[in-house]
């Protein structure tokens, strides 16, 4: 006769394997014995394996959740601790009584008459209180120093992302930098400059992001080495005739920005005076003859002047 077969005491499904975990062992109490107090169910029968995995989840939440809040109670006491040092607040408890505390009475005891015999010609003395004394505890207070008022270290905080699709959602914690930091910067609508510095001070995403940008420096130099690339390269005589700096600048920078861009800070070129833009054109001009011989127009322009000026073609040729 066949074993009967047990019921998953959550999700009623049939279990057919040794796949379960009874709730009335010693463990299964101590474990779970909280979570079924909380549900307001009585702890008897069998469970599958997906509905444990679901009571060990709230189980280790659980854990997380006190560890938290110990953690956290621990840095908000040593916060308060440091601004009950702080000369103001000091001050401000010594001089302030708290509601509901009378002040102390200071009784001033006084001091014991002599005895001695009055002469018959002795002046009338007047008689001083006796100065109040001076705790420890004010004197440590009247000594706090610029010192004691550290900056505290930034509070740590960990990042949640939460991915919806149609069916469903996603979530994980972000605890690592500089992920977590470039993350918050997007929550506080930062600047991209401002994100992306965040992962500049790693140096795995700096490689990368140096990796990207040469890969679009090449497909720039691959449409300009083309034969309507047109940006250096010598078509007519006509165009000789024509060269202007300013023009051929803009349209360098039109078809290849991210190589401008890096030539003009390399250079340090100034927008608005331009003085060193004919550089900046010569640079650009040497560094793609190397890739395509075709583009020689500055070259070509170049050497009709030097030859012009008398220099030997020995030289032009060198």
């Amino acid at each position: 006769m066949a074993a009967p077969m047990k019921t998953c005491g959550f999700c009623k499904k049939n279990i057919r394997d040794k796949s379960y975990r009874s709730l009335a062992s010693n463990i299964s109490q101590d474990h779970y014995g909280n979570i079924f107090k909380i549900l307001g169910i009585a702890m008897t029968g069998v469970l599958c394996n997906q509905c444990v995995n679901k009571l060990n989840r709230i189980r280790k939440l659980n854990g997380d959740i006190e560890t938290k809040v110990v953690s956290l109670t621990e840095e908000r006491d040593k916060l308060l601790a440091t601004l009950k040092t702080m000369p103001g607040i000091v001050q401000q408890c010594v001089s302030t009584p708290r509601r509901g505390e009378k002040r102390p009475l200071v009784k001033q005891t006084p001091t014991p008459r002599s005895r001695l015999k009055k002469s018959l010609f002795s002046t009338p003395t007047r008689k001083c209180s006796p100065a109040p004394k001076v705790t420890t505890e004010k004197r440590v207070v009247t000594q706090v120093t610029r010192s004691t008022q550290t900056k505290q270290p930034r509070e740590d905080f960990d990042v949640k992302i939460t991915v919806k699709y149609p069916h469903g959602e996603r979530s994980k914690y972000v605890n690592t930098e500089p992920e977590k930091s470039a993350l918050k910067a997007m929550m506080n609508s930062k600047k991209p400059e401002a994100i992306m510095k965040h992962y500049r001070k790693n140096d795995k995403y700096k490689d990368a992001i140096v990796n990207v940008v040469k890969k679009d420096i090449q497909k720039e130099i691959n449409v300009l080495v083309r034969r309507n690339g047109n940006v250096f390269q010598n078509q007519s005589s006509e165009n000789l005739l024509k060269f202007d700096w300013t023009a051929v600048s803009h349209e360098f920078q039109a078809k290849a920005p991210y190589l401008h861009n890096i030539l003009c800070g390399a250079a340090n070129l100034d927008l608005r005076t331009k003085k060193k833009l004919p550089g900046v054109i010569t640079s650009a001009a040497i560094l793609l003859y190397t890739r395509s011989q075709g583009l020689n127009q500055l070259q070509y322009i170049l050497g009709l002047i030097a030859d012009k000026c008398g220099m030997t073609k020995e030289v032009i040729d060198f």
